[in-house]
């Protein structure tokens, strides 16, 4: 378990944290009864994203080969919140397979904005 006192640079307000830096979770993913595939979350720490200090998450989701069949899926997604856990920050997801995505979610707080794109094309 990790408390806001192991960052003495974050401003948490001595809270414990549900989870620790390093931290991994895996789930299987059933379709009906069948075992269709698995989705990993992982807490990778503080990290700096645009010269601040944030949280970073990693999930990575797939399916099994003969689900790939019907429906094949190969997912990364990354996401930043900031050191309160009161904001996100920006959120990626490379997506491979049936469908296919290369998103990016920026926010800036500053200007109440949200910053969309696919494959680096704005919307």
């Amino acid at each position: 378990m990790t408390t806001a006192a192991d960052h003495p640079s974050d401003n948490t307000a001595l809270r414990q944290l549900p989870f620790s830096p390093g931290e991994r979770i895996r789930y299987r993913v059933s379709w009906e009864m069948i075992p269709a595939g698995h989705v990993t979350l992982q807490v990778k720490g503080l990290s700096s994203l645009d010269g601040q200090k944030a949280w970073h998450f990693v999930m990575e989701a797939s399916s099994k080969r003969y689900i790939d069949l019907f429906y094949k899926l190969r997912a990364h997604f990354e996401s930043y919140t900031d050191r309160e856990f009161s904001r996100s920050l920006q959120y990626t997801l490379d997506q491979k397979g049936k469908e296919k995505k290369d998103e990016i979610v920026r926010f800036d707080w500053n200007e109440f904005k949200v910053f969309y794109s696919n494959f680096g094309k704005p919307e």
